[in-house]
């Protein structure tokens, strides 16, 4: 069954020093949740997860015994790279997905980064008759939104991994200013307002910030 800290249908990070968790619920009864290290942390980049290791730094979820359900749940373990082809196509072909652009998973942007450039280069590829010229326009015009998903994405995870430990309380501060930013968010996570079907970016919704218990 889900806890307290999993009870609500928002996605909730902790952090401490450089290891950061994520929880967000799925269904009634379970939860998807990700543990991110430095792999020089020979303890927090192990697998399974040790759990003497990641309670002592994240008590409140060690006494919902958070790792002991996280280790006995099992996972996988994954090193995660950064792409930026220099072209993302030559001729008839064309890359996608992390191929052409992958990013640190610090947004939660990366799938559905993929989904939106596949369903503009079937939009574009439908609707002209020169398949290398389609897929030319396609990153010419839509390749910006990628970039710049990538710069924040890059941003965000600087500030999980390298932000200078004798300053972690104003790095607390940035946190809580760019969870609080109707700008930050919109910027950050532009690739969710893409209609492919239209060819245009929708306006930022109304933005609503969940607070953290």
């Amino acid at each position: 069954p889900r806890t307290t800290y999993e009870a609500d249908d928002i996605v909730r990070e902790f952090w401490s020093g450089r290891l950061r968790i994520g929880i967000s619920p799925c269904t009634p009864t379970e939860v998807f949740s990700y543990l991110i290290a430095p792999l020089s942390d020979e303890h927090g980049a192990s697998a399974p997860v040790a759990v003497e290791y990641w309670a002592a730094r994240f008590p409140k979820l060690a006494a919902e015994r958070f790792f002991e359900r996280a280790g006995a749940a099992g996972g996988v373990h994954h090193r995660y790279p950064f792409v930026s082809a220099a072209s993302w196509s030559k001729g008839c072909v064309a890359l996608v997905g992390d191929a052409a652009h992958a990013l640190p998973p610090t947004l939660g942007q990366g799938a559905g980064l993929s989904l939106m450039n596949t369903l503009l280069l079937a939009e574009y590829v439908a609707s002209r008759s020169d398949i290398p010229g389609s897929l030319s326009a396609w990153e010419r015009e839509w390749r910006w939104v990628s970039d710049r998903t990538q710069t924040w994405a890059r941003r965000y995870d600087w500030i999980t991994s390298e932000w200078p430990p004798s300053v972690y309380a104003l790095r607390d501060v940035v946190i809580w200013g760019i969870g609080k930013s109707r700008r930050f968010n919109s910027y950050m996570r532009i690739a969710d307002r893409v209609d492919a079907a239209r060819g245009t970016v929708l306006p930022a919704p109304r933005f609503v910030q969940n607070p953290l218990r």
